[in-house]
């Protein structure tokens, strides 16, 4: 992703977001940077000398700067934002779950360690690519949703899952 940072700003501004999830970034080490205006990307990688294969990134809009709490860099495929929004807390969790049957279980660990961090009583969103799928009635999805591969995620995990984008104004205020 280096070099790549002022077009990825550029987009997310279009689209107006304030927090995007970014996976596969390939970045060395773990860290915060500070963007064009004011944009914070947190990442997660491998150290020096290691091989890249995944690495997670969190971007933030300027105007959740002083909302920020904590940033944990897990792993390469696992990273947290906690925020302080409207009086509650927000965990925001970026997940790049591993192709590899037998590499699903770890990262399931580490990510449910993660979710399980989390505050009671905030508000937990989880971004990013599973590799996996959410259902598991292959013959109805064929084509769609294959026989072979990780579990259902959402079970494993417990949670509601959506694959779509919200666009509300009004859903995270500062």
């Amino acid at each position: 992703m280096v070099g790549k940072e002022p077009e990825l700003v550029h987009e997310v501004k279009k689209f107006r977001l304030d927090i995007v999830g970014l996976t596969s970034t390939h970045s060395k080490g773990s860290g915060t940077s500070l963007l064009e205006r004011g944009w914070t990307l947190y990442h997660s990688g491998v150290a020096d000398g290691e091989r890249r294969r995944a690495e997670v990134a969190i971007l933030v809009a300027p105007q959740l700067s002083a909302c920020i709490l904590e940033f944990t860099p897990v792993d390469e495929r696992v990273a947290s934002l906690r925020l302080r929004v409207g009086g509650r807390i927000l965990t925001v969790v970026c997940a790049y779950g591993p192709n590899s049957s037998s590499a699903y279980p770890p990262f399931l660990e580490s990510l449910e360690g993660v979710l399980e961090s989390a505050p009671s009583g905030g508000s937990l969103i989880l971004l990013g690519d599973f590799n996996a799928h959410v259902g598991s009635n292959s013959e109805t999805w064929r084509g769609v949703i294959g026989k072979n591969g990780p579990p259902d995620l959402c079970f494993v995990i417990g949670l509601l899952c959506s694959s779509q984008i919200v666009h509300n104004k009004h859903l995270v205020q500062a």
